[in-house]
């Protein structure tokens, strides 16, 4: 089938939205980093580390010492976010003959409403085909999470691990999500 959705957008049109759209896929829990500080002529050090792609607030603990013992402790925050978020609420499985209905909530963390496109893809991770698309197109006001989802029946033949691709894009933002979904025989 290549209708993507309720707004008639093909397959591949859906696909290539999606290439514009960096997906994440690091979203540990924990942020791990070999210290590497700089301090200028005041003495204000600075730390440059690459946090996980989890849109999220990040709490940092630091314990510095001296070779005679003299330390310092550091305690803070960090807040990783984007204009508009998505976040899908993946099932564990799918077995052949499901009717699934495939959620995330998108997040719109600005000030005004935003005209947005969400988007969920079904790929065949060996051949890197798309097995499913689907589009909506949506209105989201600030402040609020809304929900979303994407009706997906499972078929013989689909094989057993796809990727679900969840994207949201519009003018001058964009966010993605990448998880396995293993497919279980019925």
């Amino acid at each position: 089938d290549d209708a993507a959705g309720d707004e008639g957008v093909t397959t591949q049109q859906a696909s290539k939205q999606n290439e514009k759209v960096s997906l994440r896929e690091n979203l540990q829990e924990t942020a791990f980093f070999y210290p590497q500080m700089s301090a200028d002529s005041a003495g204000t050090v600075s730390i440059k580390f690459t946090l996980p792609e989890s849109l999220t607030t990040w709490r940092f603990m630091g314990l510095a010492h001296t070779q005679d013992l003299t330390y310092g402790m550091l305690e803070g925050e960090a807040v990783a976010s984007k204009t508009v978020m998505i976040q899908p609420n993946m099932p564990r499985f799918l077995r052949i003959g499901d009717k699934a209905a495939l959620t995330a909530r998108l997040f719109n963390t600005s000030d005004d409403v935003v005209h947005a496109t969400a988007c969920m893809e079904l790929v065949d991770p060996e051949t890197e085909a798309v097995v499913y698309s689907e589009t909506q197109t949506l209105d989201l006001a600030p402040g609020s999470p809304l929900p979303v989802t994407f009706n997906y029946t499972c078929k013989e033949g689909t094989g057993s691990l796809l990727i679900a691709r969840f994207t949201v894009s519009g003018e001058g933002f964009s966010d993605g999500e990448q998880h396995y979904l293993p497919i279980l025989p019925d």
